[in-house]
């Protein structure tokens, strides 16, 4: 049966990797450009993503293997190009892992939960939970794919259960005010490089393969079911955000883009906008588990790729140790020393993200001759355009 297959398993990486911390960000990214001109920038950019994905399986069975792409730079071409694969790769998983270990500890002191212990108050929750993830992915495969199929089980019926609670709070005249927002200045530079990074599962792809057995119809059915469960999820997230918070006001967009504590205030406002308080734990957790599901899909992807960089044993309990502080340690620095992160640090991953799932595999399918030849050359001049307008945005 498919519900209890390894491709069942594989769908939800797919998805859990995509609909986590970068959902969070969705609509209050959304609220500077409308809401329709949203959605069809959703659906552009997973018709890209969803592309990419296929050039990498592609590269990757031509080579009869699941590599990386700095592995896959090194067997394609001559020039040291796996170099800058390296550190994109590094640089791409550095910031997604930031962000979402910058989003643990920020749910985890809300005044809500701090007033009920210490060990909120100071964020320890969140230290522990990301201890906790860090176990379930070098543990075993197994153990991930169950614990990341639980969990995202529990986050979709939140996700429900949320779109209950804002339903009786939809205003059309909140979506009118977000589209004639946009006409008047579209933020299509600051929405492309973060609406990119939430179809950012192609950091996975050699996991995915390898627990598939190279199987490339199945592993085709992961990516296009995950990938397109996502950006359901996204279109319904946005749409129903953009309905109950309006863009103006005490309580509003507004007001959550120009907080100290975005990703806080957001969750907050919700809440006071429906008027439900069971709402902010629900989307407290929610918020939780979106990054858990994330974390686990992109913590795997760079433990495995360190695993294989530095030729550790993944059986060595001291190769074990040695890949974890390389993998996490750098990250979490940057968690606890930053400020208001969450959202910029997305924002930077676009970058190395458009490197590694886009230019690369376009420039070795260009050389291997394995897509069409006009499709690549139009992958990577996206590509390029996003990296141009997310150092426009950084400048």
């Amino acid at each position: 049966m498919l519900v209890n297959s390894k491709v069942f398993g594989s769908i939800l990486i797919v998805a859990g990797t995509s609909i986590g911390a970068s959902m969070l960000a969705l609509p209050m990214i959304a609220s500077s450009m409308g809401e329709v001109g949203s959605l069809l920038l959703l659906v552009l950019i997973w018709l890209l993503g969803y592309y990419a994905s296929l050039m990498v399986l592609n590269i990757n069975l031509f080579y009869k293997g699941a590599f990386s792409i700095s592995e896959l730079c090194k067997k394609s071409f001559n020039l040291k190009i796996w170099l800058i694969a390296d550190l994109s790769i590094m640089t791409l998983f550095y910031s997604l892992l930031a962000a979402y270990m910058s989003g643990i500890i920020e749910i985890s002191m809300m005044e809500n939960v701090a007033e009920t212990a210490y060990l909120f108050s100071k964020g320890v929750l969140g230290y522990f939970i990301i201890g906790l993830l860090i176990f379930f992915i070098i543990f075993n495969f197994k153990v991930l794919d169950i614990s990341n199929r639980i969990i995202f089980a529990v986050k979709i019926g939140l996700f429900m259960t949320m779109l209950y609670f804002l339903s009786s709070k939809l205003e059309v005249g909140n979506l009118k005010s977000f589209d004639e927002y946009s006409l008047r200045s579209s933020n299509l530079l600051k929405a492309i490089p973060v609406f990119f990074t939430s179809f950012g599962f192609h950091g996975s792809i050699p996991f995915i393969m390898k627990y598939l057995d190279n199987n490339e119809k199945d592993i085709k059915k992961a990516f296009l079911w995950g990938s397109f469960l996502s950006l359901i999820i996204y279109c319904l997230w946005i749409f129903f955000t953009s309905a109950v918070l309006p863009k103006y006001g005490l309580i509003s967009f507004d007001a959550v883009n120009n907080s100290d504590n975005q990703l806080h205030t957001f969750i907050k406002m919700l809440a006071e906008r429906v008027g439900q308080n069971k709402l902010h734990i629900i989307v407290s957790v929610f918020s939780w588990l979106a990054i858990t599901t994330s974390f686990l899909g992109v913590g795997v992807g760079l433990y495995d790729y360190i695993l294989e960089k530095f030729k550790f044993e993944r059986k060595l309990f001291k190769d074990q140790l040695k890949a974890i502080l390389i993998t996490f340690c750098p990250p979490l620095v940057v968690a606890v020393l930053g400020k208001n992160i969450f959202v910029n640090a997305l924002a930077f991953a676009a970058i190395s993200f458009s490197m590694l799932a886009i230019i690369f595999p376009a420039l070795i399918a260009l050389k291997l001759r394995l897509n069409n030849k006009s499709a690549v050359i139009t992958s990577i001049i996206l590509g390029m355009l996003i990296i141009a307008i997310e150092l426009v945005n950084f400048l």
